[in-house]
């Protein structure tokens, strides 16, 4: 991570850090299932950037946490019943999640998607449903 500018990151993460509210986010199942799989993410919306398909100087305040969902099959976003979506809590209090994790996890997305990788992760994780058992003496085991 630190060749990518985020040297701090893993001792950010280290032990119980993943589980901050920063890397934490709720989101439908069927939208978990693909964000977990690389095959949807989140690019954040810069005021001014006009990163989206129009001019975003109008954002204000708690639009600052408003995000285009991406996905590597336009087909994917029909669903999506607003598009750019704007992150919000219902306790002020509390943080939302990181943009840096977000924009990461965005980067590792597209990675996967070019280098092909994506459909070697479905076909591991489709492997692993259809195994649905345990090794000797109950115990987890590596899917070949």
């Amino acid at each position: 991570m630190a060749y990518l500018g985020f040297e701090d990151l893993p001792e950010k993460l280290a032990e119980n850090g993943i589980h901050t509210l920063e890397n934490v986010m709720t989101l439908q199942a069927g939208f978990r299932i693909l964000f977990e799989t690389l095959v949807i993410w989140f690019e954040a919306i810069v005021r001014g950037l006009g990163v989206f398909t129009r001019r975003t100087e109008s954002l204000q305040g708690d639009q600052d946490n408003t995000y285009a969902i991406r996905a590597r099959h336009k087909e994917i976003l029909y669903s999506c019943r607003k598009n750019p979506i704007t992150l919000t809590s219902q306790h002020p209090d509390l943080p939302l999640p990181n943009r840096t994790f977000l924009a990461i996890h965005a980067a590792c997305c597209r990675v996967a998607d070019l280098s092909g990788a994506t459909e070697y992760i479905e076909e591991r994780l489709d492997k692993m449903e259809d195994i649905g058992a345990l090794a000797e003496g109950s115990s987890s085991t590596q899917v070949p």
